[in-house]
């Protein structure tokens, strides 16, 4: 018998925007007859009743964006969530960066330059891998999601609102950004490269500094007394 889950269907001929897919990975199936927390009056969906779309334990969530008619460095993005996707937030990192921002690279042992087997590196981690790291976008937006998760059904509409702000920001923006982009890469590909880089950096590092501040909003609303 084939596997079957309560969100798989068909999608022949309807087009999703990058809007509608980070929805649906952030679906609990609220308002469905899936829904076992009404309002999230049983706290935070990731806990209550059947396995959601949207999980506690998601460590990256992305949407590809892939376009044709024009050069892949700018036409293919990868719009990447941190963490849980209902408390975390899409940021778009363009197929042309040359290097990933800093807060997502703190590991000092990756696949990529581990000496060991991947099964070694898979199953059996360094120590240090394990521990909370202040610096890592990854432990910053898990430490945001457990904070949330203390009371959801108060915190979350808030987050949410935060994020889809900035998602929508970044979205209306790209079809200014990638004009110039374009004629930037036909000029000198080397600059629209770079650009590239400096601008899908600059984004990731305004939100993880944006998380941190609402990690701090919520320890003060209830860790402070």
């Amino acid at each position: 018998m084939p596997f079957t889950s309560p969100f798989t269907g068909s999608v022949k001929g309807i087009f999703f925007k990058q809007e509608d897919m980070a929805d649906i990975l952030r679906f609990h199936y609220e308002n469905t007859e899936l829904d076992e927390n009404p309002g999230y009056e049983k706290g935070t969906p990731h806990s209550v009743g059947v396995r959601k779309i949207c999980v506690a334990t998601t460590n990256t969530s992305f949407i590809a964006q892939l376009r044709s008619g024009m050069p892949k460095e700018i036409g293919i993005i990868y719009w990447l969530a941190t963490g849980s996707p209902c408390t975390g937030v899409y940021v778009p990192w363009y197929l042309g960066i040359l290097e990933i921002p800093h807060q997502w690279q703190v590991a000092q042992e990756t696949p990529l330059n581990s000496k060991r087997s991947f099964l070694d590196y898979h199953f059996d981690p360094a120590p240090e891998v394990l521990q909370f790291n202040d610096a890592s976008a990854y432990y910053t937006f898990t430490e945001l999601e457990n904070l949330v998760s203390m009371n959801y059904k108060e915190e979350i509409d808030w987050v949410r609102i935060e994020w889809k702000k900035t998602e929508r920001q970044n979205i209306e923006r790209q079809p200014y950004l990638e004009k110039m982009l374009l004629e930037m890469y036909n000029a000198d590909p080397d600059l629209a490269i770079q650009f590239l880089t400096d601008y899908s950096k600059g984004i990731s590092t305004e939100v993880f500094v944006r998380a941190k501040d609402m990690i701090h909003t919520l320890k003060t609303k209830y860790m402070s007394h």
